[in-house]
């Protein structure tokens, strides 16, 4: 695991204390001190913090370097902090690095009651070293920003080069391909020495712990084995050739080969989140980052389009790859399906891509050192206007290109919100005509859900609470056994007298002694897009009685782990004994939802939230053959559905089906609409189980054909039910479309 990219050599990373009313601010530096701290945050300080009153506190100061527990989880914890007024004990921070997505940033998630504040670090940094595999010499680093980067090595084929070994003796090499000329006899050979293969070509390139491999074997027969050739490519500026290593058996050769083909992108890391410190208010920008296309695109009519990438600049690929390598916005224009014009408006590395809040309080990004302006005096440039619009993605719109060579675009979205600004306080109750105060409706009880109140996206965990009691072994051989929004029933925690009656997780020490280590909750958390938590509380009490034992379940997103599995983290000094569980249970995706089709880039997203059905969802009436209806199906553009009150529809599912008082899952969004002959196409997959499907599909998911129609909004309409494929179809008529 490597963390240095996360150093700030000037700046920090900042946290808030998201929805919490005492509005406490954080700034982090990682394995350092934090460089240019704020005036108030004083000495050797790697967390600094700063509360509700103005005043700032030192959170902890860099001892120790990050260490690997249970799970492949980074900690890193500063510690010997400024004292707590209340506890009388030094702050602590602790970090959770866990891996994830592009840089990521710090999430706060608690503050104990012995003042030891706790962050989780969803980040590409916390990944383990992974191998990975491409041909046609290239290989993507998936992990690499926000996007993935591909290496591409094909410029390195077009001729060998020759390099010098021991004696008067030499190598002839090609990277991807044989050689233009057979060695000896064997005409596949993509290393030669003399008249003897060190191997035969391919096209497998290798990326491996920041380096990328080639490797040939089945040459020439060398004692009891064949020769073969490694090719190490290393970032560089040297002489474009390969330079030979000591060899290491006497029938392999070993090159490295430094060139700038290797080199990733240049730049530091862009923090995809911003921190207003006037406001104290905290932006987060990754949703709009992780596309799966690598840009949203904005119609402009005739044949003109802008691609824009937030965070991370385009990836190159048609028809925008013809703009700047860093290009973080581009104009393109089509004439039918040929690229006519490409044009550079801005760029999207640290040095040239800004967050920023206006004066009117709107938080703008803007992109500098685009192409030269027709005056040649200044280059073009974007700026964003986000607009805070709760329950939408939304997608960007061109408003105007002002005589300064500045195009300027507007976003309505939920990233325009501040991501911790505290929940709004009930308006008053009004009375009635006669003087009577009416009753407020009472809150619902906790049921293993909850809303992300800007998204409107929900999380549902009670797949995982069917689950039942998880068992899991920390380091120090002390057993555990949690479950998530329900007690635990294994039969010699559940009796024991230690443990309290509805206990969600319990604990055997080495002592074989059992403790209750909080009592089981629904009441589930939202700390930030792709993290929820649940806290149990009220265990058995330690330290002389001083706390009491405690639970703290953090779910990160990870959509490979299917409903995952807990793995303990470590245990804090007030007895909180910290799991971290990888599910896709915790993933909010991003999908957009437009296309390109026929020059044109066609937009959905004006159909998102805008629904027939409750809280801006669309709502259908199935039918049966005999044209009565067999239940409601709710359905959402490009994200799951909004919340709905009392409704029971699988969180993350994009179309949901209602018969009765059951509800089963139709499908999830897992890419963006696709280009057909008869219009545009949106496939959401991933539902439940139904064992009405009899192809090799048991798995549920919808289809939903949108065709043109002008003037006209529209609405989704039924067509069928496909058992084969396990599918719900339906067709839309829609100027959208």
């Amino acid at each position: 695991y490597d963390l240095t990219p996360l150093v700030k050599t000037s700046g920090y990373w900042t946290a808030t204390s998201a929805g919490d009313a005492r509005s406490q601010s954080f700034f982090i530096n990682v394995c350092q001190s934090i460089a240019g701290a704020p005036a108030g945050c004083l000495g050797n300080a790697g967390a600094c913090q700063l509360d509700s009153a103005g005043k700032y506190h030192v959170a902890g100061v860099v001892l120790s370097s990050p260490v690997v527990v249970d799970g492949g989880v980074v900690v890193l914890r500063y510690q010997n902090g400024e004292y707590c007024h209340h506890a009388k004990l030094p702050r602590v921070t602790t970090i959770k690095f866990t891996c994830g997505v592009g840089a990521g940033e710090p999430v706060f998630e608690r503050e104990t009651p012995g003042c030891e504040y706790v962050f989780t670090w969803p980040t590409q940094y916390a990944c383990p070293v992974r191998v990975e595999t491409g041909r046609g010499c290239a290989v993507k680093d998936s992990f690499r920003g926000v996007n993935g980067f591909t290496f591409n090595l094909t410029s390195l084929a077009t001729n060998s080069r020759t390099t010098t070994l021991s004696g008067s003796r030499s190598l002839e090499f090609r990277a991807c391909k044989p050689l233009a000329s057979a060695c000896g006899s064997d005409s596949k050979s993509g290393a030669c020495i003399g008249s003897e293969s060190g191997g035969v070509a391919n096209d497998k390139l290798i990326y491996r712990e920041g380096e990328l491999v080639l490797n040939y074997t089945g040459g020439a027969s060398c004692g009891s084995g064949k020769r073969w050739t490694a090719a190490i490519f290393r970032c560089g500026n040297r002489k474009n050739q390969p330079e030979a290593l000591p060899d290491p058996s006497g029938c392999g050769r070993l090159l490295q080969w430094y060139t700038p083909l290797a080199c990733p992108p240049r730049g530091e890391v862009v923090d995809c989140s911003y921190y207003d410190s006037a406001t104290r208010k905290q932006y987060d920008f990754t949703p709009l980052a992780s596309t799966s296309e690598g840009a949203w695109g904005v119609p402009a009519g005739n044949g003109r389009n802008y691609y824009i990438g937030v965070c991370a600049p385009l990836v190159p690929k048609p028809p925008w790859s013809r703009c700047g390598y860093m290009a973080g916005v581009c104009e393109v224009v089509m004439g039918g399906t040929r690229v006519v014009e490409a044009h550079d408006l801005g760029l999207a590395d640290k040095a040239h891509f800004k967050i920023f809040t206006a004066h009117n309080g709107d938080v703008h990004a803007s992109y500098v050192g685009g192409e030269s302006c027709p005056d040649g005096k200044s280059q073009k440039k974007t700026i964003i206007h986000f607009h805070c619009q709760a329950g939408s993605l939304g997608s960007p719109v061109l408003s105007k290109v002002d005589s300064n060579c500045t195009y300027l675009f507007d976003w309505y979205s939920y990233v325009g919100c501040p991501t911790n600004t505290p929940a709004t306080t009930p308006p008053p109750l009004k009375t009635d005509s006669s003087g009577k105060r009416a009753t407020r409706p009472p809150k619902p009880a906790p049921d293993c859900t909850v809303v992300n109140p800007l998204s409107g996206r929900r999380f549902d965990l009670n797949p995982l609470s069917k689950l039942g009691d998880q068992t899991l072994v920390d380091d120090r051989k002390n057993e555990y056994v949690v479950r998530v929004c329900d007690q635990i029933s294994t039969s010699s925690y559940a009796s024991n007298a230690n443990v309290k009656s509805g206990s969600g997780a319990a604990q055997k020490a080495t002592n074989s002694l059992y403790y209750g280590a909080g009592i089981a909750t629904k009441k589930l958390e939202f700390l930030h897009r792709n993290v929820l938590a649940l806290t149990y509380d009220f265990g058995t009490p330690c330290h002389g009685r001083r706390y009491n034992r405690s639970t703290i379940l953090t779910f990160v997103c990870d959509k490979d782990a299917g409903a995952g599995k807990p793995a303990f983290q470590f245990e804090s000094d007030e007895c909180a004994y910290n799991f971290q569980w990888k599910t896709k249970y915790a993933c909010e995706d991003t999908v957009e939802c437009n296309v390109d089709k026929d020059g044109e880039t066609i937009d959905l997203s004006a159909l998102e939230g805008k629904g027939n059905g409750p809280r801006g969802n669309w709502q259908v009436d199935w039918p049966n053959a005999d044209g009565t209806s067999a239940g409601v199906v709710y359905l959402q553009l490009c994200k799951p559905l909004d919340a709905i009150p009392g409704n029971r529809c699988p969180g993350g599912a994009a179309s949901c089906l209602k018969i009765g008082k059951t509800y089963q899952n139709l499908g999830e969004p897992v890419k963006q609409p696709v280009s057909v002959s008869k219009g545009v196409q949106l496939v959401y997959k991933g539902g439940d189980e139904n064992s009405k499907c009899t192809g090799n599909m048991k798995t549920m998911s919808t289809l939903i054909t949108f065709s043109c129609k002008r003037g006209e909004k529209g609405k989704p309409s039924p067509l069928l039910f496909d058992a084969t494929a396990c599918r719900y179809s339906f067709l839309w008529l829609t100027s959208a479309g």
